[in-house]
């Protein structure tokens, strides 16, 4: 592999080392089984991950996604790539090409379209199919043949991009199931402070409370109200960690009536009370 990916692969922290990568020239296959939480992630070439299982919201740039798992997600070069909470997960996969290597490709297959604009879709069976040769290929031969490898890296970024033309009709249905999505987290990242309800949520982005339930709950694996108790619950963090409010503040800065009812989520989700947090990071940064 040498040099070629190593902007990126420098960027791997600690608890995902021994990772599983497969390199040609132009062509990196990686399969971690971690999430990269807390750190910005500088992209330079080109990336599609596919996970086995629903990641968690990823801020791309400055926007916050929510993805779904099985599909293919896509980063292209000179964006940034940050997810704030972990999540459970399987082994899942993450191709990069060259950023030259896939832009040429791309030229000859679809012209000087925007390559990068469609940020998800579904993977075709025939692009499964290229991955599994591609997997043969370097763990079985090592790139002793360039020239098959070649061809099969080839294959694969035109398997990519014909993925990008080919899922009009799923993609325009996902895509507006998504931006109700996302737009619902915009909201609720906003106002999640105030009291606002599922009812308010709805209201904003017009949908029925029974259709949008159902629809972010499938989307992120969690029913909106879990969400936003998460989104509460880590401002309470941060607020906790700077110091400077009481715990009963904390709460009402938060969006929680009641500071008992805070107390009691934040040590469901933390393992200890807000006070008791509050004192160990004072205690850790005196220190």
């Amino acid at each position: 592999m040498g040099a070629t990916f190593k902007h990126f692969t420098d960027q791997i922290p600690g608890e995902n080392a021994g990772i599983k990568m497969l390199a040609g020239e132009n062509v990196l296959l990686l399969k971690p089984r971690f999430y990269i939480i807390n750190q910005v992630t500088e992209v330079k070439d080109y990336h599609f991950a596919i996970p086995t299982s629903t990641p968690p919201p990823t801020c791309v740039g400055k926007r916050e996604y929510q993805f779904r798992k099985h599909s293919v997600i896509s980063f292209g070069p000179d964006v940034t790539v940050l997810n704030k909470i972990d999540a459970p997960t399987r082994e899942y996969m993450n191709i990069i090409f060259k950023r030259k290597f896939f832009e040429d490709i791309a030229r000859e297959a679809i012209g000087n379209r925007n390559i990068t604009k469609k940020l998800e879709y579904y993977p075709s069976s025939q692009l499964q199919q290229v991955i599994v040769h591609f997997e043969h290929e370097v763990e079985n031969f090592n790139g002793n043949c360039p020239l098959m490898l070649q061809s099969i890296c080839v294959q694969l970024a035109i398997q990519v991009l014909r993925c990008m033309d080919n899922d009009a009709a799923g993609a325009k249905k996902y895509d507006r199931e998504n931006n109700y999505v996302s737009k619902a987290i915009d909201y609720m990242q906003a106002y999640g402070n105030a009291g606002i309800s599922i009812n308010d949520i709805c209201r904003e982005i017009n949908l029925s409370p029974f259709y949008f339930i159902r629809l972010f709950k499938a989307q992120t694996g969690k029913t909106p109200h879990q969400y936003l108790l998460e989104i509460r619950l880590q401002k309470a963090e941060t607020l906790l960690q700077q110091g400077g409010y009481s715990v009963e503040e904390v709460a009402h800065l938060c969006g929680f009536i009641h500071p008992g009812h805070f107390s009691s989520l934040f040590r469901r989700m933390m393992g200890t009370t807000p006070s008791e947090y509050r004192k160990k990071r004072i205690t850790s940064i005196k220190k």
